[in-house]
């Protein structure tokens, strides 16, 4: 995908790659945008459109990475985010991520010696908690 602008639509910019959406949850954007650009919802808020634009485009492109434009946002806006996306990662992902191994101990065979280490990892957490 080309780097994405402020003046496109954020529902063709999720069309064409869904994996945004949890990004821009973050930034308090969730669906049901109509035809409204990435300009008009930064406006509507309060949201610097540069820097909703850099955190968008660094993570579509692998290789962008725009080190000289994010010194020179608000250390307080980098802070929020990144809290922000700790927060979703706590609360979505790692969890997602633990049904899903659980499920895989759970249907694999008993016996099965390369496991064992999930199991003690498993049986290691469970005890912390």
């Amino acid at each position: 995908m080309a780097f994405i602008q402020a003046e496109m639509k954020l529902s063709d910019v999720i069309l064409h790659d869904p994996n945004l959406i949890p990004v821009i949850n973050r930034f308090g954007i969730f669906l049901g945008l109509g035809d409204k650009s990435i300009r008009m919802i930064c406006e509507e808020k309060k949201l610097d459109t540069d820097f909703f634009l850099s955190i968008l485009n660094t993570f579509i492109h692998a290789n962008y990475f725009p080190e000289k434009k994010f010194r020179s946002f608000c250390a307080n806006q980098i802070v929020d985010y990144l809290t922000k996306t700790n927060r979703s990662y706590e609360r979505f992902l790692l969890p997602n991520i633990e049904r899903h191994l659980n499920s895989f101990i759970e249907h694999s065979d008993p016996d099965n010696s390369n496991l064992e280490v999930l199991r003690s990892e498993e049986r290691r957490v469970g005890k912390e908690c």
